[in-house]
């Protein structure tokens, strides 16, 4: 499942928020496997989304002079490669997998 950053039943923000309760509610149906993913803003290409183009190409200024690396902006095809490492490997009832783990199953992939 693919979720957001910062999601949280408990958040003020709406998206977030929408998100966690979503999380909340898909751990209730009590699936043999989950892996609930919780990724940085993603690089969608052919995207008509102004304001996500925009806060990509924000992150990513900040990203070039060392700044709010965890929030570094990640592909879909990134995004999928690693759901698809994770699914060969996971065996744990319900599995996150925040940014960090994220570009961790990304960079195995690539080892691949």
């Amino acid at each position: 499942m693919v979720s957001s950053q910062g999601a949280s039943a408990k958040s003020r923000v709406f998206y977030t928020k929408m998100k966690g309760q979503l999380e909340d509610a898909v751990i209730k149906l009590q699936f043999p496997l989950l892996s609930i993913f919780n990724p940085p803003i993603l690089i969608r290409h052919n995207s008509d989304r102004i304001g996500e183009k925009i806060g990509v190409t924000i992150i990513k200024v900040f990203n070039k002079i060392g700044l709010f690396l965890s929030l570094k902006p990640l592909s879909t095809l990134s995004l999928a490669q690693a759901m698809i490492g994770a699914a060969k490997n996971n065996k744990s009832n319900i599995a996150f997998f925040k940014s960090k783990e994220i570009w961790q199953l990304v960079g195995e992939m690539g080892k691949a």
